[in-house]
């Protein structure tokens, strides 16, 4: 019978914090968590799974969260998702489309969807992303000066 896993560590949870929320797999597994603790820590709610290696602190133990509206939780879901899928890509990719929106606060026309598509671009020449699902890459946006 394997052994229980356990609880999210306070050097990861600090960590996640600094970094507005989200980890990566890595940052986990550096810590010293097993592969099986980050499964069990999605289902005991204590984390949600952004996409592949990416993970956010679920908002839905903070303080407050149950007096906010539901579209504001929704929007803070996809906010966190956004962050945590930027945070395990290279540096060079930025959120773009209607993630750079939500990121920002801004107005958009769709409603927010939490588990929505992340759309991201490079603002650097020739930068691949790993393919992830969930993600889309959109080509560089050409910058001309004069």
């Amino acid at each position: 019978m394997p052994s229980p896993p356990r609880s999210l560590s306070e050097q990861l949870h600090l960590r996640a914090l600094s970094q507005g929320g989200v980890f990566s797999r890595s940052e986990a597994i550096d810590c010293g968590h097993a592969d099986r603790d980050l499964p069990m820590w999605v289902r005991a709610g204590l984390v949600v799974k952004a996409a592949r290696g990416a993970y956010y602190l679920s908002p839905e133990r903070e303080p407050g969260w149950e007096r906010q509206s539901p579209v504001e939780q929704q929007v803070e879901h996809e906010r966190l998702r956004i962050r945590a899928v930027l945070h395990v890509l290279p540096a060079a990719f930025v959120a773009s489309h209607g993630s750079a929106l939500c990121l920002h606060d801004l107005p958009r026309l769709q409603a927010p969807d939490p588990v929505a598509t992340v759309h991201v671009m490079s603002v650097g020449p020739q930068v691949t992303a790993p393919r992830r699902p969930g993600v889309k890459v959109h080509a560089p946006v050409v910058w001309w000066t004069q």
